[in-house]
């Protein structure tokens, strides 16, 4: 491995942080999208001899995974896995939740690093405990969307136990929800922010 070791120690030294250029409108922040990941790391990783190969797997407990491989031109080679969560059991939903395994996958094994304000991940979609408060009046309710918006996906939203399982649900359909007409996408929206505000009064209570 002390090939692998030199050319990675010496590349790790000239990455630069990752841009940002992805927008996170659920939460109002900015993110670094797989292509500014690889943007990063493409050219200082041909400079030393090193490729990066990821491809879906299955465990033998039959969990989904993305191995992450990290080659040297001398044969050298190690490897990682990333859990493949998706919300649903379909494409796009896989789609999606390979697209954000490969990102994290990526930067976990060349020790990229995106800015202060990348959290697409929403701290792991976990909420922090917050001081108690007293009780105020109850939130609005979420607004509905007439016809047949998504009525399954409102349906989901509508009855995320808490702000954790709503981000979850958010990034395992964000492909879905950008492909959208803008009036059904603003809906969407419009039903995660409310549903997120009423979670968010739930956890201070």
């Amino acid at each position: 491995m002390k090939n692998l070791a030199t050319a990675l120690a010496k590349a790790q030294s000239e990455f630069r942080t990752v841009p940002q250029s992805g927008k996170n409108p659920f939460h109002k922040s900015t993110y670094s999208t797989l292509k500014d990941c690889w943007d990063t790391a493409r050219p200082v990783l041909a400079n030393h001899g090193l490729s990066v190969l990821q491809f879906p797997d299955i465990m033998g407990d039959g969990n989904f995974v993305l191995k992450t491989v990290v080659l040297h031109e001398s044969g050298e080679s190690m490897e990682g896995y990333q859990p493949v969560i998706s919300s649903k059991p379909d494409a796009q939903s896989m789609g999606s939740a390979l697209t954000y395994a490969r990102r994290y996958g990526l930067c976990a094994a060349l020790g990229l690093v995106s800015g202060d304000e990348d959290d697409d991940g929403n701290a792991a979609s976990q909420v922090k405990s917050k001081p108690a408060r007293a009780k105020t009046a109850p939130p609005a309710t979420p607004p509905s969307v007439g016809g047949a918006t998504n009525p399954s996906l409102t349906e989901q939203i509508k009855s995320a136990p808490h702000l954790g399982a709503l981000t979850t649900l958010y990034e395992g359909n964000k492909d879905a929800i950008g492909a959208m007409s803008e009036d059904e996408r603003n809906k969407v929206l419009e039903i995660f922010k409310a549903m997120k505000v009423q979670l968010s009064g739930k956890e201070k209570i």
